[in-house]
């Protein structure tokens, strides 16, 4: 065997404790291996272990920073401030010890025992919300399986539900650039309670709504939020989130509501409060 074959040989051996993440004990024995090749120098040789050897302990050492800092996290590598990081992701893919989940995002491993523990450990922003934040405020008195949350990173939102996807979990999305108002709850980002509820009466989730109010009639500011929203109008509809307000809160409250004019959303809000708290009014 020439120079060049016996050059070849250890390239190709590199490359295979690269991606194989073999031990320096291994190592060790294909350098016996290449010694055993007349036209190798032993030099040489160190050398070239030495250089796996050290890749094999940074890439050790950077998977054990990664399970220290993101346990059971989405990563991003633009947000992994060390050189190279993206080949050394790649290489932790390779060997089982991280998963790809779509183009720059990685998720690294950890026991999670539901949708939402998941959530709590995953360091990426984002807040809870619609009626996904109006069922901490209303007690789960709607229960759905389905997770909304808004984030203000684009890459994030898409990478959240194809991983979200892949666990057989329901997680939607939603891209803002909006500043969003939110308290801590239990490790989780809620979406505050007055915009929940808004929030919630502009997709028509009117029982999600209702029951937030209900549940926090005491706490809930109505005349603040009443007041906040005055111009804003419930889509497809002339009816304003003022007056869908007032409506409910009379109901809630026990007193006379003003009439709104849309039979339709009338109706719909009458049986949402029928529901919420069995004050449905006849037509």
């Amino acid at each position: 065997m020439d120079k060049l074959d016996a050059r070849r040989l250890i390239a190709t051996l590199i490359r295979a404790c690269s991606k194989l993440d073999q031990s320096i004990s291994e190592n060790l024995c294909f350098a016996k291996t290449l010694l055993k090749v007349n036209s190798c120098k032993p030099l040489l040789i160190a050398k070239s272990l030495l250089k796996v050897n050290k890749m094999e302990q940074y890439l050790t050492d950077f998977n054990s920073r990664l399970r220290k800092n993101w346990p059971g996290s989405l990563v991003k590598v633009d947000g992994i401030n060390e050189p190279h990081a993206k080949e050394y992701l790649n290489k932790l893919v390779k060997i089982g010890k991280i998963e790809r989940v779509s183009w720059g995002w990685y998720w690294v491993p950890a026991r999670t025992r539901s949708v939402q523990d998941f959530l709590r450990r995953d360091r990426n922003f984002k807040v809870l919300a619609n009626q996904t934040a109006a069922s901490y405020w209303n007690h789960d008195f709607v229960h759905r399986d389905v997770y909304v949350v808004k984030v203000n990173d684009r890459s994030y939102a898409k990478a959240l539900e194809i991983f979200a996807s892949g666990k057989g979990w329901r997680i939607q999305s939603i891209y803002t650039d909006e500043q969003l108002k939110y308290v801590s709850i239990n490790g989780l980002h809620i979406e505050n309670m007055e915009q929940a509820i808004v929030n919630c009466l502009k997709s028509y989730a009117f029982v999600d709504a209702f029951a937030a109010m209900n549940v926090n009639r005491d706490r809930i500011k109505i005349g603040e939020v009443e007041r906040r929203y005055y111009w804003e109008r419930l889509p497809h509809s002339d009816v304003r989130i003022r007056s869908i307000l007032a409506y409910a809160w009379a109901r809630i409250a026990g007193g006379t509501p003003r009439r709104i004019a849309d039979d339709y959303v009338r109706r719909n809000i009458d049986d949402a409060l029928e529901k919420v708290v069995g004050v449905g009014q006849a037509d």
